[in-house]
């Protein structure tokens, strides 16, 4: 099937989990492995590539001997034909037991929600529809 039908697909449910957040909403993700084993089932192993433009540590602060800190990252995702998206991507810790357990996992995070908001933007495939009420709205209710 050409990328292009396959990138208009939408996600298969049993990809999608939900998290609670702002007002206890739940809020729709893809894991990151999964993200990256359909990313590689439509463009192919060596079809696409991430780069890391800008990785930042936005905050790092210690309450009561516990870290809290917040990194940030700038993430391109470039196809073979030279087609790239990028976005920006945010990671949290907070109560970590080091500043730079902290640091490194905030950092990760950054990077894995850098990769996951900037490949989304090829397509439903990848998760473009998980902000569209209506899409969430027609998803198995086991799902959420």
């Amino acid at each position: 099937m050409h990328i292009q039908r396959l990138l208009e697909q939408n996600l298969p449910p049993e990809s999608i989990s939900f998290r609670e957040g702002p007002r206890k909403l739940k809020v729709p993700y893809i894991a990151t492995n999964d993200v990256l084993r359909m990313a590689n089932e439509i463009f192919g192993e060596n079809g696409w590539s991430s780069n890391v433009k800008i990785l930042e540590q936005d905050f790092c602060e210690e309450v009561n001997g516990r870290f809290n800190c917040s990194c940030s990252a700038i993430v391109r995702i470039t196809l073979r034909d030279g087609t790239y998206h990028e976005d920006v991507g945010c990671g949290v810790t907070t109560n970590m037991e080091t500043r730079e357990k902290s640091i490194m996992v905030a950092k990760k995070k950054a990077v894995s929600d850098g990769i996951k908001r900037s490949i989304r933007q090829f397509g439903r495939a990848l998760g473009s529809n998980l902000q569209q009420k209506s899409f969430i709205d027609s998803l198995p209710k086991n799902n959420l």
